[in-house]
């Protein structure tokens, strides 16, 4: 009898075997699950640009199409989003009466496939596979309590980048923060300088 309660005991632990190892299985996949970084973006290491209106306006005209090959709003970061941030961190209002407006007319970033090397060169070399070009148009007006324009400055920046065939869904995450970044930066250096040059009797 001893014999016997051994044996089946021994066949108990047979059959739960697998659907214990399964749920290790199942367990150690959960663990090494990783999702992509969240990254945000400020401009408040640079200088405030104070104007002599009464108020900021900020009117976002790009409407992001959500579609290939568009894919800023698969981004970190969108340009658009950085730009009216830029806005919120750098612009003040310093005066009365007139009102300054900033309106963001492109903010997009087109995906573009890139050929491929044919036969054994793809197999022996890894490819750049797409190419991301990002633009960036807007303009700042000086409008008075009549509505009229006394003054307005625009600038348009553009960068590019290219990824290989093999890159991770962290590292395009990546990618795309850098690139519109540097987008960004772009943008606001333009921007100051052309403020300071074209609208600078509106300065305080």
């Amino acid at each position: 009898m001893r014999q016997l309660n051994h044996l089946l005991r021994s066949l108990t632990l047979l059959v739960l075997a697998p659907s214990l190892f399964a749920g290790m299985l199942l367990t150690g996949c959960a663990v090494k699950t990783t999702s992509a970084p969240e990254v945000s973006l400020t401009f408040m290491n640079r200088p405030a640009i104070h104007l002599n209106v009464g108020k900021i306006q900020v009117v976002n005209r790009y409407q992001m199409p959500l579609k290939p090959p568009l894919v800023e709003h698969l981004m970190p970061v969108a340009p658009g989003a950085g730009v009216e941030r830029w806005a919120m961190d750098i612009l003040r209002a310093g005066g009365s009466g007139n009102t300054a407006v900033l309106t963001i007319h492109d903010a997009s970033v087109t995906e573009i496939s890139l050929q491929q090397k044919p036969g054994l060169k793809a197999l022996l070399t890894l490819d750049q596979a797409q190419r991301y070009d990002a633009r960036l148009r807007a303009t700042l007006e000086i409008r008075d309590v009549n509505g009229q324009q006394r003054g307005q400055v625009e600038v348009e920046v553009t960068r590019s980048q290219t990824v290989p065939e093999n890159i991770t869904l962290n590292q395009r995450t990546a990618v795309w923060f850098q690139m519109v970044e540097g987008l960004l930066a772009d943008f606001a250096a333009q921007m100051e300088l052309q403020v300071r040059k074209d609208l600078g009797t509106f300065l305080r």
